[in-house]
């Protein structure tokens, strides 16, 4: 009885299984380092966002202890110091906090300028408000510059990237009486377009505003459309009363003659 005979040649070529056993096991000997990498850098990924968020979080804190230590202050010192907290505390919402303090301490300086001019021009004499009002804000300013600050300081406030829809209605309105104490009619009319554009709590608000800018620029007619619209879309309300006088006093024939 023959034997097959075995071809010795024959064993030492590896069959397919074996072949790509072998190539397997050298690729991951060959990647073996790339996967140690990669490895190491998920492990230090893990260690950072750890210390981002340790160190983000005491940032947090250390802005907002800023801030309210700042508001303790009075006078000129307070509003030094808040400036020093938008600049230390840049992105968070200390910053921001701060930011509005600075914006309606100029706003105010501004508004009380503005009746002292006015109580001066009808009667002749240097005004004498009510108690809270007596103090001048900002005596070395006009009410020009105090009002450019508060334009300046509203608009820093509006880059903050945390700002809720109500929060960047209730700037642009700000901003938009700031525009009107300088005369500026066209920023202040987009101001409360935006807010309007919106379409949040404060359209109504905005609505009449837009009116009042637009009867300063001398459109009569797109002001009484304006008052209109907010007597018809929001009636009973204060902004319906509002408008409707505003049309009553543009239909007399004594008072339409200075718009």
């Amino acid at each position: 009885m023959s034997q097959d005979k075995i071809d010795r040649k024959a064993l030492k070529k590896p069959d397919t299984f074996v072949r790509r056993g072998r190539q397997a096991l050298e690729s991951l000997a060959q990647n073996r380092n790339p996967l140690l990498i990669l490895l190491v850098l998920i492990v230090a990924a893990g260690f950072g966002y750890e210390a981002y968020k340790s160190w983000s979080s005491s940032r947090l804190a250390k802005g907002w202890t800023s801030y309210f230590e700042a508001n303790e202050l009075k006078g000129p010192e307070r509003i030094a110091k808040m400036k020093e907290v938008y600049e230390t505390s840049s992105g968070q919402r200390g910053s921001f906090m701060a930011a509005v303090t600075v914006a309606d301490h100029y706003y105010d300086a501004a508004q009380r300028k503005v009746r002292s001019l006015r109580v001066k021009e009808v009667t002749g004499k240097e005004a004498k408000l009510a108690d809270e009002t007596k103090q001048d804000l900002e005596p070395t300013l006009t009410v020009q510059q105090a009002g450019a600050q508060a334009v300046e300081w509203y608009g820093k406030a509006l880059g903050f990237s945390g700002l809720i829809p109500a929060e960047r209605d209730l700037l642009n309105l700000n901003q938009g009486y700031a525009w009107e104490i300088q005369g500026n009619w066209d920023e202040a009319l987009k101001a409360y377009q935006s807010v309007v554009d919106s379409g949040g709590q404060g359209k109504a608000l905005a609505m009449v505003n837009a009116g009042r800018a637009l009867e300063a620029k001398k459109e009569v007619a797109a002001a009484k459309t304006t008052y209109q619209t907010v007597a018809t879309d929001f009636p009973n309300t204060e902004y319906a009363r509002m408008a409707k006088n505003y049309l009553r006093r543009m239909d007399s024939p004594l008072l339409s003659e200075k718009l």
